[in-house]
Parts: C-alpha cells; sequence; structure tokens
C-alpha cells in the first residue's frame, strides 16, 4: 500500500505541483481517520485504515520535493538536515514513554480503571445520542 502509494503521488506530483500533491494525501489521511471514527464494524474500521495508509504512503516522497520546490537545491541539505534532527529527537523520546505506560510492572490503579470505563461509557452514550450505530464490541 506505502509504494504504490509513493509512486502514484509521485507521478501525480509531476502533473500538479508537490503542494496541492500533499493536500490529496492529507486529505486522504483525513478521510480514512474519518471512516474510522464512524466505523461500526471491522471491515469498516479496515477500509478506513487502507484509505489511511493510502494517503499517508505518499506523504514522505511528497515533503522532500516540497522542500526541493520551495526552497531549492542549494538549501536542501541544510533544510532535511535541521528536520531529521527533530524527527530523531522527537522519535528518541517516545521509546521510554511507551515503556514506562507498558511495563509489567505497572498496574493501573483502581481510579484509572475507573476513569477507562466512565469514558468508555461516555463516549457510548455519545454515539447512541448522536445516533450512530453501536461499535464492534472488539472496537471498543
Amino acid at each position: 500500500m506505502g509504494i504504490g502509494s509513493k509512486l502514484a503521488f509521485g507521478a501525480m506530483s509531476e502533473r500538479f505541483t508537490a503542494r496541492r500533491c500533499c493536500v490529496a494525501s492529507v486529505a486522504l489521511q483525513t478521510g480514512g481517520l474519518v471512516i474510522m471514527a464512524l466505523a461500526a464494524s471491522v471491515p469498516a474500521m479496515w477500509c478506513g485504515i487502507f484509505v489511511f495508509g493510502l494517503g499517508f504512503g505518499g506523504l514522505g516522497a511528497l515533503l522532500v520535493l516540497i522542500v526541493q520546490e520551495e526552497f531549492g537545491m542549494k538549501e536542501f541539505g541544510s533544510i532535511q538536515g535541521v528536520v531529521q534532527v527533530a524527527m530523531t529527537g522527537s522519535m528518541a523520546a517516545a521509546p521510554p514513554s511507551s515503556l514506562r505506560r507498558s511495563s509489567a510492572c505497572w498496574q493501573p490503579g483502581a481510579a484509572a480503571r475507573e476513569r477507562r470505563r466512565a469514558s468508555r461509557a461516555a463516549t457510548l452514550e455519545i454515539l447512541r445520542f448522536a445516533g450512530c450505530p453501536a461499535p464492534h464490541p472488539t472496537l471498543v
């Protein structure tokens, strides 16, 4: 899905600007998120994931093209270097926070379990009020 999307958006960027293709890519991601949010079944959720993946796959190739189109090759290396440092820093910060939450010794207290239960109940009530069908039990 990702490779096909990169190829498709790369070909599109030759006909249109990379900026417009990036807007289309983000629009696909948004559409996929909306489908996932409103999914009432597992197949609908997978459909949303597929649409999101189509948009997300092309984004990596398009961001490099946008930098090249907007700033030229003379500044390309400097800008990409700054972007990579920022991305590496944010990726390096992710594992400690995720390990802290999923550690085998971490056990949520009764208050945390109650908040999650109340949050799920409120979400289901909002969906019922809005007239949406109940989500599949595996998605709740």
